[in-house]
Parts: C-alpha cells; structure tokens; sequence
C-alpha cells in the first residue's frame, strides 16, 4: 500500500513539474485567447424563475444562448443553487455594492461581503451570454483576486482560487485559469476541489489537442489524476473515466479505451458520464 502511495506521489509530482515547465514556457499564448465556437451539448442553465421558491423552469433560450461549462459537476455551486429572478439578484447586488462602499477598509466582514458579491455576480453570469456573461464574471474575478490579496488567511481559500479559476477560463483567460488551478492543486492538497482542478487541466489539454495531437497525453495524465484523487463516488470521477477513454481513443489505443468504458459503466451505471460512451463499447 505504502509502496502505490509512493508511485501516486511520484507520478503527481512528475505531473505538476510538467505543469511548471509549460506555463513557464507559455503553453497557453495571449492574455485571453479567442472563444470557440460554442457546441450544442454545452451545458445551459434554465432562465431564473420569478421567485426563489418557484422550481426553475425548463431551458427556454435559444440555442446560441450557452455558457462554455458543458459538465455541471464542474461547478459544485450548481447543485446547491436555488433559482432567483434576474431583478432579486440586481437588487441584492446593488445592496450589497452599497454595503461594501460604506465598509471601512478594516472591517472585519469585507471578506464576506466580496465573497457575497462574487456569488451573486456569478448568479447573474451563468444567466447570461456573450459581452454580459463576460462583463459579469470580471466583476466576479475583481472580488476574488481582492480576497486573495488582501485576506491571504480567509478559511476558504482554496474555493476563491478555483472559483477564481472557473472564471478564468470561462472568460477565455486561459493563462491565468492555469495558474489558479495549479494554485490549488500545489498550496491547497487536501481540497476538495483539487480532482476539479486536475480535471480542468485536462479539458484543456484535451481541447487543444483537437488541433495539437500532441496534448493528448497531457489530457491523459491529468484525467488520470482525477481517477487517483477524487473519491469513489464523486460525479467528477465518472467525467474523467469518460474523457480517459475518449482521450484513448485518439490515440489509437482502442483496447484501453474500451476497458476505460467498462469501469465507467460498472462503476457508474446511471451517471451522465455513462450515456455518453460511444457506440460501439
């Protein structure tokens, strides 16, 4: 046991060295990098309801209305966040802008009010597209990036820099999401949200490597990590399990790919993540 321990370290360590190496050479060019095209399977987040004790209603945007997070699970906020009306959020917002201008820049609450803003401009970004969505998380990046410079003992820590990540990369802002992921991944091991940063190292890697074959086992290995990390029955583990096997499957490595598929299916038999193995395995 001691000895897997080992070689898990050894192979996670060689990872991030990796890591290292290609931020440092500037792996990931430009300040915020062009947006891609936006892809009928991304995930969309219902319009908001008319009050928070209202269920969400179905998705009724047009399709060209995406944000650019097609996995839920990639974003636990998701699961937890209860539908407000587009104007309950302004308001609280504009309150809550309000409060952080009267706050002295002493105050103990500053950290919690910038983390309430975050929050709520993030709410309004995932209700959004385009410039708006856009505009939105800057503000949300603004609050984090204080947090972490003004506040460098907050208790939650490792949420502001994958947050601050999250919105990184859904701003295009490649460089930077990159940093804030191995951020995490190096200053805050113990994290929960370490396999999340593993797995978005992966994506994009394995969106790169649609054009640059090359990238793939640098997908590869960080899927990898998320499999040796996350724990058995967390959702993230099942998306990794998928894109292993896809990411095989480029490479030409058929046989693997399909053992890849068959742990996914035995291990989460109704997951999302499973209804997305390719015909044919």
């Amino acid at each position: 046991m001691y000895d897997g321990w080992m070689r898990g370290r050894a192979i996670a360590g060689g990872f991030l060295l990796g890591l290292v190496a290609l931020l440092a050479a500037g792996c990931a060019s430009g300040a915020r990098a062009s947006r891609p095209e936006e892809d009928p399977s991304s995930l969309v987040i219902p319009p908001l309801g008319g009050d928070a004790a209202t269920p969400a209603a179905p998705p009724t945007e047009p399709p060209r209305v995406r944000t650019a997070l097609t996995i839920r699970a990639r974003d636990p906020r998701m699961a937890t966040r209860q539908p407000r009306s587009r104007a309950l959020l302004m308001t609280e917002v504009k309150g809550l802008e309000s409060l952080l201008a009267a706050a002295a820049p002493s105050s103990p609450d500053l950290p919690a009010i910038r983390r309430r803003l975050a929050e709520s401009y993030n709410e309004l970004a995932y209700t959004s597209s385009g410039p708006d969505a856009e505009r939105a998380r800057d503000r949300v990046l603004e609050h984090y990036v204080a947090i972490a410079a003004e506040h460098p003992s907050y208790p939650a820590m490792d949420e502001i820099v994958y947050y601050q990540g999250l919105a990184y990369e859904l701003n295009g802002d490649i460089t930077q999401a990159r940093k804030s992921y191995l951020r995490l991944i190096t200053e805050h091991p113990r994290s929960k949200l370490v396999p999340l940063a593993y797995f978005a190292f992966g994506e994009l890697f394995f969106a790169e490597a649609a054009s640059d074959p090359t990238k793939n086992d640098l997908a590869l290995q960080a899927f990898n990590q998320v499999t040796r990390v996350a724990v058995a029955d967390e959702p993230i583990r099942a998306e990794a399990l998928l894109r292993t096997g896809e990411t095989l499957l480029r490479m030409g490595r058929d046989a693997e790919a399909g053992r890849t598929f068959e742990a996914l299916r035995g291990g989460f038999p109704e997951s999302d993540a499973t209804a997305k193995i390719p015909d044919g395995y």
